[in-house]
């Protein structure tokens, strides 16, 4: 017989014995003197999976064992296991308790194996005694048991001696002492949020978070915000563990964004279980979005917590749609709004004042307008902005003509697919080697976007010839063909388009090779992702967000607060590719800054595919700053975004009027004196526990290492090493997009940029290793691409730069370049106008 145990095929009789074992630890364990290994058993318990076999195999380990200390407490074990009731006669037991009570030399774990079996009319007579006991002077392993007694059966007069346990350094008294109070009176632990919101243990944080919801849902969700997305995967944990005591609708949001971000499938399942747990309409179509945006095991994942929501929405009569119908009814809703955006999207690019961005924008609708009537609107509509130099030839601008009046061009042979949009009805004829390539240029482009499966498999062997000597135009077409109509197997024809001269074919291969098979561009992306086209980099971008979605979030988020216009611009196109739990709060963000209206106009589309009311509400607070600037298309947003969620007794205006109400009374609040429990105060409490704590282990270290012999010669080299290392990557840096669509612009504004300053403290040797500890303060001006460390142009203790090493002690929250950063720190040397530093306390 096989079993599957931690994934692995283990036959019956491996299980026997590895149960045997375990029962035999656990008999030696209650063999022990130690009164903590004693106790270690209980928790044991629960972690085995216990049958009728291995029952009975403890019952005959009992009947073999002759030490009487060790046969009680495996008797109760056993009736615990089997749910059987005392054997003692009705009052026995609260004199069996009174008896271990007045024992000074008591077993404990009896005691607390007999606490569980007390019953609700013996329980007065056992909590008297347990006080007249001074059961808080117990050893600390007996203690949570007897605080859960105390939860279940104490009275508001255990309340002040329980709270006293609050603050106790054993985490699991703590969080028993919680729990119970949590029950008997949880307006006492109100007093005590703070130091539990800032205790170590990410477990007792959480449960401090779950009751700080009480009577402050707001900046609990904060707090909870914190956690989901905390680098320590047990305080991610912790905060699922406790998601299920919050209202769903209030933690959705949070949720979703943890789905999209989330790497560790295990914790992934666990939030997913929030969702199945908790079936609504809208749920799959937004699970639907996160998945459709990963790749591999992830999206495996989603797809199973999607199939579990939608079966239960069906189990629970919500809608009477069969699942896998209801599954291709959001597959199609999906796609059009996706598209929807999409052509919003470049839409509002071909109005850009950019040649290049409208050329970008007309070529991603002309690879569209084959099978999307919106694409060739959009493109009759445009047919007179000029797309920019080059563009057009028999491609756009006959497509937009084709659109408008229904005739071909008039050079069309007689056998042109301008004929006809219809790729059922061209003549076989036309994919033969001679007649294809007596077609002109734009002939051949109408051809292949008019290509259907049948034609494009006869076209195949041709084109792989042809494509070394097509020009740039029918590149581009048939690798546009490809992504449409193309297999895995035929990525070949399109490989040799990566080496491409010209950015829009390189950018058009990568987009199909993408959709056909993303891990073949594996190898690749280091080189696409330091391409001198912007388009390049954006195509691969949007590829890379199925790999590895925070590093794409990361270079997209660095476009899109970039000085030039047209990175910006593809940077929020690029967004409409990632899932939108991903890219809201960048979305937000960017609305902030933004200056010019056609990218406006494309974050506005964004959220207009995916508007609620909570949404809604953020994007009025970002719009009361920007109304002064383009004062129209803020009022025509507003409108229109309420419009879409106007409920029936409510118009938009009078939706409007209630979220602008509620924001002023959040903003007054706000004014008021600073809440101690709040999310930044508690965060500069824990930094100011964990810089204390790093001061006092560095400086024990500093005097250790200057009482060694040599000590200046190793700081030296890690200086230089640094200095070394910090000028590298600032080399690297400059390879990327940010630079590339300007050389100059690093040279013309005439300011010192980060990377003459790493070169030169390359350059340079230390003059001064002091040693002492300050703090300093100042705006980032660099961020080491490694993450090693910072520079900043410092105002304290002295207007000069200092480079801020991260060793042991890193930064809580992610650093952008601009940002205010301050720390204490420990001087390590000077190179010439740089001051080396070693981080030993962050404030952020």
């Amino acid at each position: 017989m096989l079993l599957i145990a931690n994934g692995k095929r283990v036959t019956f009789f491996e299980e026997h014995f590895q149960m045997e074992n375990a029962l035999n630890s656990l008999l030696e364990d209650l063999r022990s003197g130690d009164p903590a290994i004693r106790f270690s058993v209980l928790p044991r318990l629960d972690d085995l999976t216990w049958t009728s076999a291995s029952i009975e195999a403890l019952r005959s380990l009992l009947a073999s064992e002759d030490n009487p200390a060790v046969r009680e407490p495996l008797t109760l074990v056993l009736g615990r296991l089997e749910k059987k009731t005392p054997t003692l006669h009705a009052g026995k037991l609260v004199q069996r308790i009174e008896i271990l009570l007045e024992d000074p030399s008591r077993d404990d774990l009896v005691l607390v194996l007999w606490l569980e079996k007390v019953s609700l009319a013996e329980a007065p007579l056992v909590s008297m005694a347990l006080r007249e006991a001074r059961w808080s002077d117990f050893p600390s392993h007996s203690l949570p048991a007897i605080l859960r007694y105390f939860g279940k059966f104490g009275s508001f007069e255990d309340c002040s001696t329980i709270e006293g346990f609050c603050r106790h350094p054993d985490p699991k008294v703590l969080s028993a002492a919680v729990e119970a109070l949590e029950k008997l009176n949880p307006e006492s632990l109100k007093g005590l949020i703070v130091p539990l919101l800032v205790n170590p243990v990410p477990g007792i944080r959480s449960r401090a978070v779950r009751l700080l919801y009480r009577w402050d849902p707001q900046e609990a969700l904060r707090h909870f915000d914190s956690l989901m997305f905390s680098e320590d995967p047990r305080e991610r944990e912790a905060a699922l563990a406790h998601g299920i005591f919050y209202p769903f609708q209030s933690i959705r949001d949070i949720l979703l964004r943890f789905l999209a971000l989330e790497t560790d499938l295990d914790l992934l399942r666990r939030g997913g279980a929030l969702f199945a747990a908790n079936p609504t309409l809208e749920g799959p179509i937004r699970l639907m979005e996160i998945r459709n945006a990963c790749l591999g095991e992830k999206r495996a994942v989603l797809q199973e917590i999607m199939t579990v929501q939608i079966q239960a929405l069906f189990d629970a009569g919500l809608t009477a749609t069969p699942p896998l119908d209801f599954m291709e009814d959001l597959e199609k809703i999906w796609r059009e709004r996706q598209g929807g955006q999409i052509f919003e999207q470049l839409s509002a690019m071909l109005d850009s004042g950019d040649p290049e961005l409208r050329r970008t924008a007309a070529q991603a609708l002309d690879s569209l307008k084959a099978y999307s009537p919106d694409a060739v609107r959009i493109l009759a509509g445009k047919s007179g902005a000029g797309f920019g130099a080059g563009f057009g030839a028999g491609s756009t601008a006959s497509s937009g003509a084709d659109a408008s009046s229904g005739s071909g061009t008039a050079s069309a042979p007689k056998d042109s697919p301008s004929d006809s949009q219809d790729g059922a009805s061209l003549p076989e004829k036309l994919f033969t080697p001679d007649s294809f390539t007596r077609l002109s240029p734009a002939d051949r482009v109408r051809l292949l976007d008019a290509l259907d499966p049948p034609s494009w498999k006869i076209l195949l062997p041709l084109l792989a010839e042809f494509i070394g000597k097509a020009s740039k135009e029918e590149k581009r077409a048939v690798a546009n063909c490809a992504k449409r109509l193309g297999r895995k197997s035929e990525i070949g024809l399109l490989c040799p388009l990566l080496l491409d001269a010209d950015g829009h074919v390189v950018s058009a291969a990568v987009e199909a090779i993408g959709s056909l098979d993303p891990e073949m561009l594996g190898s690749q992306f280091s080189q696409l992702l330091r391409h001198p086209e912007d388009e390049v980099r954006a195509s691969a971008l949007r590829v890379l967000v199925g790999y590895d979605k925070q590093h794409a979030l990361s270079l997209v988020e660095t476009m899109m607060f970039a000085a030039q216009n047209r990175q910006r611009s593809l940077a929020i196109l690029s967004t409409a590719h990632f899932d939108f739990p991903t890219v809201r709060d960048l979305i937000l963000k960017a609305l902030e800054i933004e200056k010019l209206e056609e990218n406006l106009r494309q974050l506005g589309a964004i959220l207009k595919a995916h508007i609620d009311e909570p949404l809604l509400l953020e994007f009025l607070v970002r719009a009361r700053s920007r109304r002064e600037h383009l004062p129209s298309f803020w009022e025509v947003l507003s409108t229109d975004l309420a419009t879409r969620i106007a409920k029936p007794g409510e118009t938009p205006t009078q939706l409007l009027a209630r979220l602008e109400g509620r924001i002023d009374k959040e903003q007054a609040d706000g004014k008021l004196a600073p809440k101690p429990y709040s999310l930044p105060a508690i965060q500069t409490l824990r930094k100011r526990k964990a810089g204390n704590q790093s001061i006092s282990q560095g400086a024990i270290a500093n005097t250790t290492d200057r009482a060694r012999p040599g000590h200046s010669f190793p700081q030296w080299i890690s200086a230089t090493f640094l200095a070394l290392f910090l000028a590298a990557g600032s080399w690297c840096v400059l390879t990327t997009w940010h630079f590339r669509s300007d050389p100059n612009s690093g040279i013309s504004s005439g300011e010192p940029t980060a990377t003459a300053t790493a070169t030169a403290t390359a350059t340079a040797s230390p003059t001064s290793l002091t040693g002492n500890e300050v703090f300093v303060e100042g705006a980032i001006v660099f961020i080491d691409p490694s993450g090693q460390g910072v520079l900043i142009n410092g105002e304290k203790p002295e207007a000069t730069k200092y480079f801020i090493q991260f060793g042991q002690v890193r930064p809580q929250t992610k650093l952008q370049k601009g940002q205010r950063f301050g720390g204490r720190v420990r001087l390590v040397g000077r190179e010439r106008q740089t001051t080396v530093t070693e981080l030993l306390a962050s404030d952020r």
